[in-house]
C-alpha cells in the first residue's frame, strides 16, 4: 500500500526520521512529536514495513544498540523479521509475536491498537545510544517439548536443571547493577515454562538484576507463538536481552493491576504445576480436603456448571510479601472438576479470591502515582496481559493520551516481573538522571525484592512439604482412631514425614481404609488388611517389633533401606542382630564416630522408643530420620523417613538465611532481632557499629540492657510485650563508651499464628539530622510538632516518610537550582578526567551543548605560557591527588573549538568519606575584566607619566635655560666679532693705520670672546645631550609595550626609571645604585616592569619626604642573580612600614597617604604584575631594621 507523502510526519533528528503516518493500516507515528533530541523512536507500520527506513536506525551517525519489534500473529513472522533485519543493518533486532500491540505518545493517540478479526500491523521501537550504552541478546532453550506433545516426561527438577545448564553459558557482557541494568525477557507463550526459567535464574545467583517482560502472544487458537533473537526464528525458547543504560540515565518499574482481595482464600492440596491445574483444596471452614470446584460452588453460591460464568469480574492471586501476583483461571473441566490456570500453581499455594475494580481509573491512578516526583519520562516499554485487553474492551479508549512519550509494547500471553503474573501491566520507563537525584521505590529496594523472588520458589517447596505432612498426620490420626489402635502406634503413624509427591495415592489408600463402618469381625479383618495395604503404600519405611524386640511386620520400603541385602531384614530377627549386620554391610556413615560406639548408641536409641527422631546419614549419602514408639504390649513401632531432599532444602534455606543476613548486614540501618524471652538473637553490622559493640556482646543479652539511656524501667515505648504494634519513635541511645546519640527506631512485633513470636528493632542514628532539624524555621518546627502528635498507624508513618522524602527532593532541587543559576561555570571532574556534572553557566562559557560524560581534555585545556596542559598533568588532577585547593585569578582555557578564554578559576577536592575522587572546578571568563584592567593599567601608567611630566619639564627647563643663555651670549659675541672683523678689514685696507688694527685686536673684549665662546657652545651641546637623555628615557619608559614577553635589560630599565623620576626624589633623597654587571636579560613585559620600578622609587621618595628629614635621605637600588631569578631591591631610610599595616599594603585601594595624594593602587598593581603575570615574588623585607626594603624576584625564564 503506497504512503501518502503529505500525511507523513515526524521530527528530524541528526538525519533520522522520528516516524511516519498514513491512514488505513499504513504507518502512523508514535514518536515524541516535537522533541528534537528523542532517545527512542517508535514507528507504527504494516507487514511490509512501509515507511521504515535505514536512517531510522541511526542517531547522529551512530547505530542504535537495540530495536524491538511487536508483530501481529496474522503476518508471516519470518518474512517480517528478515525485512526488518535487512533495514536495521548493524542494529540488533528482537521481535515477538503478539496478541495485540500497544503504541502511543500523544494526547489524542489511543494506547491499545485495534485488533479486529485479522489485524496486520507491526510496531517497531528503536533505542538511541544516548539511552542504552550496551545490549546483549541470548536465546535459552526451555526443554518443554514433552509438555507440547504428551504428558510430561521430565520431572520439575530435571526441567529446571536443564534450563539452569543453559543459563550457565550466558554471559551478559558487562557488570550487572540493579539500578542501571535489567534483563528484558520474552518467552514462548505456549511453553508453560515462565517460572521454570525464573527458578533456574534464581538458583544460579548469577544475574542480580530485574527480569521483566512477557510471553509471546498469538492467535486465539493457541497453536503458535514466535520469537526472533536477531538471528533465528525460535519456539520453545526464551530470549534474554541484558541492557545497560547510558550514563546519566535511569529506569523505573510500574506494576498496575485492578484487583483487590475479597477476604476468601483457598490452600491448594493437589495440583499439577506442569499442566497448571488444581484438583483439591482445604475447606476454608473445616480444613477438610475437598475438590476445588466444590469449594468454589460453596463460596460463590452457584452450581458447578455456572462457576466459570460467575468468576467473570473475579480472579485469583498469590501474596508475595504483601504484593499481589494475579493467577487467572483459563478453564474448568466440568467432568473432573479440575481448574486450569494461565500461570503455574503448586501444592501449598494460598489462592486469594480477588475482585476487579475500575480498569481505566486504576491504571491512570497507578501511572500518575508512579510518575509523581520523578523527572519527565523519556520512553517506555509496556507488557500488558491479553486478558486485560479482552476483559476491559469497552474501557480501552479511556487510556488515550496517558503516555506522552515514545511508548511501545504488546498484549502478552502472560507477564513477567521477577516471577510470572497475569492480568497486570508491567512497564519499564526510562528517565534522565544527569543531576543524580532520581529515585524509584522498586529499583532502589531491589535487593529485597530479589531475595523475595528467590524465597518464593524455596517457600513453594516448603509449603508443599507442609501440606503433605498436615494431610498425612490428619488422615493417619483418623485411621488409627477408626481402627482403635493404641496411642503409641497412632503417634508413630502421625509422626511420619514424606517428600514424595504421590499425594493422591496415599490419600486414596487411607480414604479406602476409613470408609464405612466395620460392624463385624470380617469387616474388621478386611480393615486390618486395608491397614496393611495402606502401610505398604506409605512412602516411609515402617516396622513393628514385639516386646522381645523381634520383627513382626514391615513394609517393603523398610527392607529397601539396604539394597541387595534383603536377607538381613526378616521377621523374627531382633533389631540388634539386624543393626549389626547392617553395620557390617556398610550401611551407615559414622561421621568420625567409632563404629562400635555408633552401633551401641543406635541400639540404645531404638530400645528407648520415646518418639524422639534421630537423624542418620547413610553411606550412600542419603539422610533418614528414625523414630521408635512403645506399644501398649511393650513392642516397638519403628518408622524411617528419607529426608535427603529435605536436608538439601534445609541447606538451601540456610544459604538463603545467610544471604538475608548479608543483605541485612549491608543495610545502613541497625537491625536487632528479639525473641519472646526479650533476648537479642541477631544484630547486623550497622547495629554493632552504632552501639560500639561486637555481635558476640549482643547475642543472648536482654535487649533492655543493650539499649541504655532510656527513661523509666528501660522498656521502649511501643514494647511488643505491651501489645503495641510498633511505630517509628525517637530516643537517646548510649554507645558502649557512654556517649549518647539520637536514634529513630521502630520496634515491631513478629506474629506467628496470631501470637507474639518476638520482635525486630530497626534504628538509625539521626543525630546529624536532628541538628539540621533544630535549625529549621518556625514552619519546620511546627511540622515536627505535628509529626510527634500523629497516631501510630502505619499509613501515617508512610505519610511522614513521604513528606521527608519530598523535603529532601525539594532541598536537592534547590541546591541544583542554585548551582544552575551561578554566574560561574561549575564542573565536577572524576580522577580519570571524566566530567560528571556541569551547570548551565559552564555550557555558556565554553559554548558547547555536550559536557557530561566527556573527557575534560576534549572540552578544554589549561594553557601555561605556550603549552596546553592535559588533565593528567594539570593542577586539576593535583587537587585530587594532594587534597589542596588552587585558585588562579588569571588563567587561560583553550576550548575544543580552539577559542582562548581568559578565566579566573578555583579548583578544590570533593571529599567523599576518606576518599578524594572528584575535583570541583568553578570558573568565569575575565576577558572583559582583563580588557578593563589593561585600559586601567595603561591609564595608570599615563597618569604616572602625567604626574612626572611637570618634573620632567623642570628637568628639561634647566639645561634649556642655560642653552638659551649661551646662545644669547654666542649671538652677542658673534655680533661683536662681526663688527670687529669689519673694522679690521677697513684698517687693513689703509696701510697707514696698521697700528690701529693691532690696537683693535688687542682690545679687552676680543680675547674674552675668543676664550668664552667655545666653552659656551660646549655647554650648550652638553645641555642638549641632557635633554635628549631625559626624552629618550621618558620615551622608553612610557612605551606601551607588546602583547608578549621579550628579553629585557633590567639594569637599563632601572637607569631609565631613575632618570624619568628624578624630579620626584632629587629634593628629598640621593639615589644610589648597585647594579650587577653580569645580570642576564629577563623575559618579561618590559613596560609593566618599568611601572613596578617607578611605583617603588616614587613610594620610597614619598616615604622619605613624609618624614621631613633635616637632610636628604637615601634610596638604594641593587640587583643580583639569585638562582634562576633576578632579584631587585629598592630600599630607603625613611620611617618604614608600621607592623600593624604590613599585611594590607598590597591590598587594592589601601593607602596611608592623605586624601588626594594616593589611590592605594600602586603596590596592588605591582603585585599583580610580578606575581600573576610573571610568576615572581614581591614582598617587604621585614628583616631590615630601619626604613623599608621591597624585594622583587623575577624568574629569568618563565615556566614551560
Amino acid at each position: 500500500m503506497p504512503v501518502d507523502e503529505q500525511e507523513r510526519s515526524g521530527v528530524q533528528d541528526d538525519g533520522g526520521i522520528e516516524g511516519g503516518g498514513i491512514e488505513g493500516g499504513a504507518p502512523a507515528t508514535c514518536s515524541a512529536g516535537g522533541t528534537p533530541k528523542s532517545v527512542v523512536r517508535v514507528i507504527d507500520t504494516d507487514g511490509a514495513l512501509t515507511g521504515l527506513d535505514v536512517a531510522d536506525f541511526q542517531f547522529g551517525g551512530r547505530s542504535s544498540p537495540l530495536a524491538l519489534a511487536f508483530v501481529s500473529p496474522y503476518l508471516e513472522f519470518k518474512t517480517v523479521v528478515e525485512t526488518l533485519k535487512r533495514l536495521a543493518g548493524e542494529t540488533p533486532v528482537v521481535a515477538v509475536s503478539t496478541a495485540g500491540e500497544l503504541c502511543s505518545s500523544g494526547a489524542s493517540q489511543p494506547l491499545y491498537k485495534p485488533t479486529g478479526d485479522r489485524w496486520l500491523s507491526v510496531v517497531v521501537q528503536i533505542f538511541s545510544p544516548d539511552l542504552l550504552a550496551a545490549a546483549t541478546i541470548h536465546a535459552v532453550p526451555l526443554h518443554n517439548g514433552d509438555l507440547r506433545r504428551t504428558a510430561p516426561t521430565l520431572s520439575h527438577e530435571e526441567r529446571v536443571g536443564r534450563i539452569a545448564d543453559a543459563l550457565a553459558t550466558v554471559t551478559p557482557g558487562f557488570r550487572l547493577d540493579a539500578r542501571t541494568t535489567l534483563a528484558l525477557t520474552f518467552i514462548d507463550g505456549l511453553s508453560a515454562c515462565e517460572n521454570h526459567l525464573m527458578e533456574a535464574v534464581y538458583r544460579s545467583r548469577r544475574f542480580p538484576c530485574l527480569f521483566v517482560g512477557g510471553s509471546a502472544g498469538g492467535r486465539p487458537d493457541f497453536l503458535n507463538t514466535y520469537l526472533f533473537d536477531s538471528g533465528r526464528v525460535l519456539q520453545d525458547h526464551a530470549v534474554l536481552i541484558f541492557v545497560k543504560l547510558a550514563p546519566g540515565r535511569r529506569f523505573g518499574v510500574l506494576k498496575s493491576q485492578n484487583f483487590r482481595k475479597t477476604g476468601t482464600s483457598y490452600v491448594i492440596v493437589d495440583a499439577d504445576p506442569d499442566r497448571r491445574t488444581v484438583s483439591t483444596v482445604l475447606d476454608p471452614e473445616t480444613g477438610a480436603v475437598i475438590p476445588f470446584i466444590d469449594a468454589l460452588t460453596q463460596g460463590l453460591g452457584v452450581p458447578r456448571d455456572a462457576v466459570m460464568e460467575r468468576l467473570a469480574g473475579y480472579s485469583f492471586g498469590i501474596d508475595l510479601d504483601d504484593e499481589l501476583f494475579v493467577r487467572s483461571v483459563a478453564s474448568i473441566d466440568r467432568t473432573s472438576g479440575d481448574v486450569t490456570f494461565f500461570c503455574d500453581v503448586s501444592p501449598g499455594d494460598e489462592l486469594h479470591l480477588v475482585e476487579a475494580t475500575d480498569f481505566a481509573e486504576q491504571t491512570r491512578l497507578d501511572i500518575s502515582s508512579f510518575l509523581d516526583g520523578k523527572p519527565p519520562a523519556l520512553a517506555a516499554v509496556l507488557n500488558d496481559c491479553i486478558l486485560r485487553r479482552l476483559n476491559n474492551a469497552g474501557a480501552l479508549d479511556q487510556l488515550t493520551g496517558v503516555w506522552q512519550i515514545p511508548t511501545a509494547g504488546f498484549s502478552t500471553f502472560g507477564e513477567l516481573l521477577g516471577i510470572s503474573i497475569n492480568q497486570t501491566l508491567t512497564a519499564i520507563v526510562f528517565f534522565d538522571d544527569s543531576e543524580g537525584t532520581f529515585s524509584d521505590e522498586f529499583i532502589d529496594n531491589f535487593p529485597v525484592h530479589y531475595a523475595s523472588f528467590c524465597n518464593y520458589f524455596t517457600r513453594r517447596q516448603i509449603n508443599r512439604i507442609n501440606i503433605l505432612n498436615r494431610l498425612r498426620s490428619e488422615m493417619t490420626r483418623r485411621l488409627a482412631a477408626h481402627f482403635g489402635v493404641g496411642g503409641s502406634l497412632a503417634r508413630g503413624i502421625e509422626g511420619m514425614m514424606t517428600q514424595n509427591a504421590d499425594i493422591r495415592a496415599t490419600i486414596e489408600c487411607i480414604r479406602a481404609t476409613i470408609e464405612g463402618e466395620l460392624a463385624t469381625e470380617e469387616r474388621a479383618q478386611k480393615a486390618e488388611r486395608l491397614l496393611a495395604d495402606a502401610i505398604e503404600a506409605m512412602t516411609e519405611r515402617f516396622a513393628l517389633y514385639d516386646k522381645d524386640d523381634r520383627l513382626l511386620m514391615y513394609n517393603s520400603r523398610y527392607r529397601e533401606i539396604l539394597p541387595g541385602q534383603n536377607k538381613i531384614v526378616a521377621v523374627g530377627r531382633t533389631f540388634a542382630e539386624m543393626a549389626r549386620d547392617m553395620a557390617r554391610a556398610g550401611l551407615y556413615d559414622y561421621g568420625g564416630v567409632d563404629p562400635d560406639v555408633f552401633l551401641a548408641n543406635r541400639i540404645a536409641e531404638h530400645r528407648r522408643a520415646d518418639g524422639t527422631g534421630f537423624l542418620h546419614k547413610l553411606a550412600d549419602g542419603r539422610w533418614t530420620v528414625a523414630k521408635e514408639y512403645r506399644t501398649r504390649d511393650g513392642g516397638i513401632v519403628a518408622t524411617h523417613a528419607d529426608v535427603t531432599e529435605l536436608k538439601r532444602r534445609e541447606e538451601e534455606i540456610e544459604a538463603l538465611k545467610q544471604r538475608y543476613k548479608r543483605i541485612l548486614d549491608s543495610a545502613g540501618d541497625g537491625i536487632i532481632g528479639i525473641d519472646t524471652a526479650e533476648t537479642v538473637t541477631f544484630a547486623n553490622h550497622a547495629a554493632c557499629r552504632m552501639l560500639g559493640v561486637t555481635s558476640d556482646m549482643l547475642l543472648g543479652v536482654n535487649y533492655r540492657q543493650v539499649l541504655k539511656g532510656l527513661d523509666g524501667d528501660g522498656r521502649l515505648p511501643g514494647d511488643p510485650l505491651d501489645g503495641d504494634p510498633g511505630e517509628t519513635r525517637e530516643a537517646a541511645f548510649l554507645r558502649s563508651d557512654g556517649m549518647p546519640f539520637i536514634a529513630e527506631y521502630v520496634l515491631a512485633p513478629i506474629n506467628k499464628n496470631d501470637s507474639f513470636d518476638g520482635a525486630v528493632l530497626v534504628f538509625r542514628d539521626i543525630s546529624l539530622r536532628k541538628q539540621y532539624e533544630n535549625s529549621l524555621a518556625d514552619q519546620q518546627r511546627e511540622l515536627e510538632r505535628q509529626v510527634s502528635e500523629r497516631t501510630r498507624s502505619l499509613s501515617d508513618e508512610m505519610e511522614k516518610r513521604a513528606r521527608i522524602d519530598r523535603a529532601l527532593r525539594e532541598s536537592q532541587a534547590r541546591l541544583l537550582a542554585i548551582t544552575a543559576s551561578l554566574f560561574e561555570g561549575v564542573l565536577l571532574i572524576e580522577s580519570n578526567g571524566i566530567i560528571v556534572f556541569a551547570n548551565k553557566s559552564a555550557y555558556r562559557w565554553l559554548e558547547t551543548d555536550a559536557l557530561v560524560e566527556r573527557e575534560l581534555d576534549d572540552v578544554l585545556r589549561l594553557q601555561l605560557d605556550t603549552r596546553s596542559v592535559p588533565f593528567c598533568d594539570s593542577p586539576f588532577r593535583d587537587v585530587i591527588d594532594n587534597g589542596r585547593t588552587i585558585i588562579d585569578e588569571d588563567a587561560l582555557f583553550v576550548t575544543e573549538s580552539g577559542r582562548r578564554v581568559s578565566v579566573a578559576y578555583a579548583v578544590s577536592p570533593l571529599e567523599q568519606g576518606d576518599r578524594r575522587s572528584i575535583a570541583v572546578l568553578s570558573f568565569r571568563s575575565i576577558d572583559a575584566l582583563k580588557e578593563a584592567q589593561r585600559e586601567a593599567f595603561q591609564a595608570s601608567r599615563l597618569a604616572s607619566v602625567g604626574q612626572l611630566a611637570a618634573g620632567i619639564a623642570h628637568e628639561i627647563n634647566t639645561p634649556i635655560q642655560y642653552v638659551g643663555d649661551n646662545l644669547q651670549f654666542a649671538r652677542s659675541s658673534l655680533n661683536q666679532l662681526a663688527q670687529t672683523i669689519v673694522s679690521l678689514k677697513t684698517l687693513l685696507a689703509d696701510t697707514h693705520r696698521a697700528n690701529d688694527a693691532d690696537e683693535l685686536l688687542g682690545d679687552g673684549e676680543m680675547p674674552f670672546l675668543l676664550a668664552e665662546l667655545p666653552q659656551s657652545i660646549s655647554d650648550s651641546l652638553e645641555g642638549i645631550d641632557r635633554v635628549s637623555q631625559i626624552v629618550r628615557s621618558m620615551k622608553e619608559f612610557s612605551h606601551p609595550g607588546t602583547t608578549s614577553k621579550i628579553a629585557a635589560d633590567i639594569n637599563h630599565a632601572i637607569e631609565n626609571t631613575i632618570t624619568v623620576s628624578r624630579n620626584e626624589w632629587k629634593l628629598v633623597a640621593v639615589v644610589e645604585t648597585d647594579l650587577a654587571p653580569d645580570l642576564p636579560t629577563v623575559t618579561c613585559f618590559q613596560s609593566d616592569i618599568n611601572q613596578v620600578l617607578l611605583n617603588l622609587i616614587v613610594n620610597a621618595a614619598h616615604a622619605i619626604g613624609s618624614a621631613k628629614p633635616a637632610e636628604r635621605g637615601t634610596i638604594r637600588i641593587s640587583t643580583r642573580l639569585a638562582g634562576d631569578s633576578v632579584e631587585i631591591r629598592v630600599a630607603d631610610n625613611g620611617p618604614g612600614v608600621p607592623e600593624a599595616i604590613r599585611e594590607h599594603i598590597f591590598d587594592p585601594f589601601f593607602t596611608t597617604k592623605e586624601v588626594g595624594k594616593g589611590t592605594g593602587q600602586g603596590l596592588a598593581i605591582c603585585r599583580n604584575i610580578i606575581v600573576n603575570k610573571h610568576g615572581g615574588k614581591i614582598f617587604l623585607d621585614e628583616t631590615v631594621p630601619a626604613g623599608a626594603t621591597f624585594v622583587v624576584s623575577l624568574p629569568v625564564e618563565p615556566d614551560v
